[in-house]
């Protein structure tokens, strides 16, 4: 799956254009065995606990950030053949204008997004799981210079694809993984919201 050119000029644009701070977020959920019925059974967790993240009449975590893109992922071990799905999310902050003085103010309030990304993650994982599982998040600022590599990757990378397959086998699996369309494999909030009316291209 990608996201057309045009899609990622309009994300860079955005963010961009409104001083904001990017955060890489990556939702794992540890390695399981590559079966049809083991990938259906873990996303449909990993949707579940998403869900709880996010939900709340505030709108939970959402409501910490100014916009979200959110697109699952699978890696593959090929020494294994163990898959690790995972959520990635690029999300955007509105940078703080703190003196510069004052800039342990701002280290502090990226630690505090840190820390309360790892425990929602964790504990809405382990409630839909109904076991604590094997869960992990890496949180990470991008650099203004890294930005639209970071992005390019975030829409193209085949890396963090659905295994080397031919083109058909590949659909299946990703519409498998989307639970024949009950799940969406992208998703937006905040300002990337209007890219919903916006196709992204399955390959």
């Amino acid at each position: 799956m990608y996201f057309t050119k045009r899609m990622q000029k309009e994300f860079l644009k955005k963010i961009k254009s409104g001083n904001y701070t990017v955060y890489a977020i990556k939702l794992k959920v540890g390695m399981f065995e590559d079966t049809e019925q083991e990938l259906s059974q873990i996303v449909d967790v990993m949707f579940l606990a998403w869900k709880r993240l996010v939900a709340s009449k505030s709108r939970g975590y959402l409501k910490n950030y100014d916009g979200i893109i959110r697109r699952l992922f699978f890696e593959k071990q090929k020494d294994t053949g163990l898959f690790s799905p995972f959520f990635y999310l690029l999300c955007v902050r509105k940078r703080r204008l703190y003196a510069f003085v004052e800039e342990y103010k701002i280290r502090i309030e990226e630690e505090k997004l840190r820390i309360q990304t790892y425990i929602k993650w964790f504990s809405a994982w382990a409630s839909a799981l109904k076991v604590c599982g094997n869960g992990t998040v890496g949180f990470s600022i991008v650099e203004l210079e890294n930005l639209e590599q970071v992005l390019r990757e975030f829409c193209t990378n085949e890396k963090y694809t659905l295994f080397s397959l031919v083109d058909e086998a590949k659909r299946n699996l990703l519409k498998m993984a989307s639970g024949n369309g009950k799940h969406k494999l992208v998703s937006y909030h905040g300002i990337f919201r209007s890219m919903n009316r916006q196709q992204t291209v399955e390959r």
